[in-house]
């Protein structure tokens, strides 16, 4: 009898936590998506000219395509992380790699958020800073960024300059 009580009680405890994280977890599908984004850390400064100074007018012609990749937008392949898929956009500006926008990446969860939003910022930044998906991986985010470097490789591959 004791352990037909306790089985049942353990049944429905455990009933119970699975319906809060359901719960807990539709609530977090239902949060929009906001844009990481990455602060300059270089301040602005302005030296005063001694003279007054006609502005010249900028050149209209495009930005020629110099670097290692053909400019415009490229997305990357979806990539499994485990506890959700990472997939990412690459901007190509000039030859160069100017932004990386995450499409999608592991939210579902109270820590895969937390754990997305710290890592997000510094995988783009590296990328940016290498000119490549030759990033570190972040710790506690290991299969997202291993989920970023995939889905990044896979957009400059399509942005290679041959």
């Amino acid at each position: 009898m004791k352990k037909t009580l306790l089985s049942l009680a353990l049944i429905l405890t455990f009933g119970a936590y699975t319906a809060f994280l359901r719960s807990d977890i539709t609530s977090k599908l239902h949060t929009p998506i906001v844009p990481v984004t990455t602060p300059d850390p270089s301040p602005i400064t302005q030296t005063p000219s001694p003279t007054p100074t006609t502005p010249t007018p900028a050149p209209t012609t495009p930005p020629s395509n110099t670097g290692k990749f053909k400019n415009g937008t490229y997305t990357g392949d979806s990539v499994d992380a485990f506890y959700g898929n990472v997939q990412v956009s690459a901007i190509i500006s000039g030859g160069q790699l100017t932004n990386v926008t995450f499409l999608d990446y592991p939210r579902d969860r109270r820590t895969s958020l937390q754990k997305s939003n710290q890592a997000m910022p510094i995988l783009k930044s590296e990328a940016i800073s290498s000119q490549s998906a030759n990033v570190n991986s972040v710790s506690g985010a290991t299969y997202t960024s291993e989920a970023f470097t995939l889905s990044l490789t896979s957009a400059l591959n399509q942005a290679k300059n041959i």
